[in-house]
């Protein structure tokens, strides 16, 4: 290890970056913060962006874990949601109990 930089990445979507995790191939790398990302390493392309509806602009980003086995994502950010890294598609939503009961009146 030289300590030389080998990728510079400008993450989309401005904002203060929360975190990021190397999936465990070291291929990707997935960043979390204003916006839910993927990005190739070798090429620094964007490979796909999460949407999440419930997600307001201005409001604090997210921060992002892996499961071990790098195909199921965790995000958080004063909710939790599950997504599937190779689709970009939410599994599940896991929120506090009081905006549970918000959410579900809301849709």
């Amino acid at each position: 290890m030289s300590g030389e930089l080998v990728r510079h990445i400008k993450v989309k979507g401005g904002g203060m970056q929360v975190n990021a995790t190397f999936t465990p191939d070291g291929r990707r790398l997935l960043t979390g913060g204003p916006l839910i990302q993927l990005w190739d390493i070798r090429s620094g392309r964007l490979l796909r962006a999460f949407e999440d509806v419930n997600f307001k602009p201005g409001t604090v980003g997210y921060t992002v874990v892996l499961s071990p086995d790098g195909r199921t994502v965790l995000t958080d950010r004063g909710y939790c949601a599950l997504w599937d890294l190779e689709t970009g598609k939410r599994l599940h939503l896991l929120m506090p109990a009081d905006e549970s009961a918000r959410h579900r009146a809301s849709e």
